[in-house]
């Protein structure tokens, strides 16, 4: 999708949220989580609460990891709000300028930055990741880590949360088997299999990414089948 495109995209969903929403929203945008120029986020949440304490909803953009920014998902974030969640619109580094797990680490990050605050209506027993695409591998691959000892220490990822105050996912398009989609991409064709090839490698930080390089940028092989987040 080119720059046209989405700003149109994005357009047409702000004014469907605008058209949707029935109540007020308090939204703060573009708080900063950390001290680069894409750590920021968006905290959006009903201004008149019906219980002292709201369910939160962290949401990941996509964009194969290389592109888009929390824009696209502020009005999707809106939406949700209006059912009485606190929403974090999350942005973060792209590929190249980050390789993983940057990206799980500034997530966590945001995590540690909206439960320390105090000001907020937040049920910190109920927690709820969403991405899609790109953000979709990243939520999943996040809650993965929570839940794995081993992905963990991997990854040298410190949680800034236990694995059961998450109470689901809502997970859009996305890439949990990594290693699969980057050994079959190379029979996709030339251009399809070296650009996907590329992007994956950038991602992974290693030129020739290793199998065992690619299962750590996937939630699926850190998961028990009867895993009940995953739907």
């Amino acid at each position: 999708m080119d720059n046209q495109q989405t700003q149109e995209t994005v357009a047409y969903l702000n004014q469907y949220a605008q058209n949707h929403i029935q109540q007020k929203l308090k939204v703060e945008e573009n708080l900063a989580y950390g001290s680069t120029s894409r750590q920021h986020l968006d905290i959006i949440y009903p201004e008149k609460l019906s219980i002292s304490k709201l369910p939160v909803v962290f949401i990941v953009h996509g964009g194969a990891w290389v592109a888009v920014n929390k824009e696209g998902t502020l009005p999707y974030a809106k939406l949700i709000a209006d059912h009485g969640f606190m929403v974090v619109n999350v942005e973060y580094t792209l590929v190249p300028q980050a390789a993983f797990p940057q990206q799980i680490i500034e997530l966590n990050q945001v995590v540690q930055f909206v439960l320390q605050q105090q000001k907020y209506p937040i049920d910190p027993d109920k927690i709820f990741f969403s991405g899609d695409s790109a953000g979709a591998n990243i939520v999943s691959t996040y809650v993965a880590a929570l839940n794995s000892q081993s992905l963990r220490q991997n990854i040298r990822f410190n949680p800034a949360l236990q694995a059961k105050q998450v109470r689901g996912l809502i997970l859009h398009s996305g890439v949990y088997d990594i290693k699969t989609l980057y050994h079959r991409s190379a029979k996709a064709g030339k251009i399809v299999g070296w650009g996907a090839q590329s992007v994956l490698a950038q991602y992974s930080g290693e030129k020739r990414p290793s199998d065992a390089r690619l299962d750590e940028m996937s939630a699926y092989p850190w998961l028990n089948q009867n895993y009940p987040l995953f739907i």
